[in-house]
């Protein structure tokens, strides 16, 4: 049941937004063999047209690697934004 959940958790927001590539980590990421049917199932009955049934599913090992990965990620691009927004106000002053 818990790959079900898990399944319609993940199409219901893939009915909202476009589906995107998962990840699973933790103790339960171990299980996959035995979740990604029931997954794959939960998606298919709860997204519109199943979509998103068959995106790539990955497994990451190493929780903290995963979430350093993450928050570099989101720092980087928050610099990205400044960086962006302080370009277009000098574009603007030189205007």
């Amino acid at each position: 049941e818990a790959g079900t959940a898990i399944g319609y958790g993940l199409g219901r927001m893939f009915t909202l937004v476009d589906p995107l590539p998962v990840v699973f980590t933790g103790s339960g990421a171990h299980a996959m063999d035995l979740l990604e049917p029931a997954i794959r199932a939960g998606i298919r009955d709860s997204a519109i047209d199943g979509v998103g049934a068959d995106i790539a599913f990955s497994l990451a090992d190493d929780v903290d690697e995963l979430i350093f990965g993450a928050a570099t990620a989101k720092g980087l691009a928050a610099c990205d934004d400044e960086f962006a927004r302080a370009g277009n106000a000098e574009t603007r002053e030189a205007a």
